[in-house]
């Protein structure tokens, strides 16, 4: 390996640097901002763990959750929208209909609905992305 043509190791120079550089991307800067909201979320919990609750009313998957608050058992009242997947009449899946769909479509209609729900609560944090 270390005699090999020069052409073999700028392809590898190349593949190094390349991931290294996406490495350093995707840690320090991809997703920060939901990242620093669940830490200033976990930050809130160890100040005042007793009534703590969240809803995340986001898209699917826009939010790190519970993982990322290190609270095990100490936390259960996290909740977010539902974007479960369904099949439609036509053989497509779709997450269209959900929650998060209809937050996307319906904006501040949908949180009053959401909010009169009988399952429903007023939480101390509400995480929403920055485009609702």
């Amino acid at each position: 390996f270390l005699k090999a043509p020069a052409g073999r190791s700028y392809v590898l120079f190349g593949i190094l640097a390349s991931n290294a550089l996406a490495f350093g991307f995707l840690a320090l800067r991809h997703q920060r901002a939901p990242l620093a909201c669940v830490e200033w979320l976990r930050h809130e919990l160890q100040l005042e763990p007793r009534g703590f609750s969240a809803d995340f009313l986001t898209t699917c998957h826009a939010a790190p959750f519970a993982a990322h608050l290190h609270a095990g058992r100490q936390c259960t009242d996290l909740r977010f929208l539902d974007c479960s997947p369904r099949w439609t009449e036509d053989g497509v899946l779709t997450r269209e209909g959900t929650d998060s769909d209809l937050l996307v479509k319906q904006g501040s209609a949908f949180l009053e609905e959401y909010y009169q729900r009988p399952s429903s609560r007023r939480p101390r944090f509400v995480v929403t992305a920055e485009e609702m």
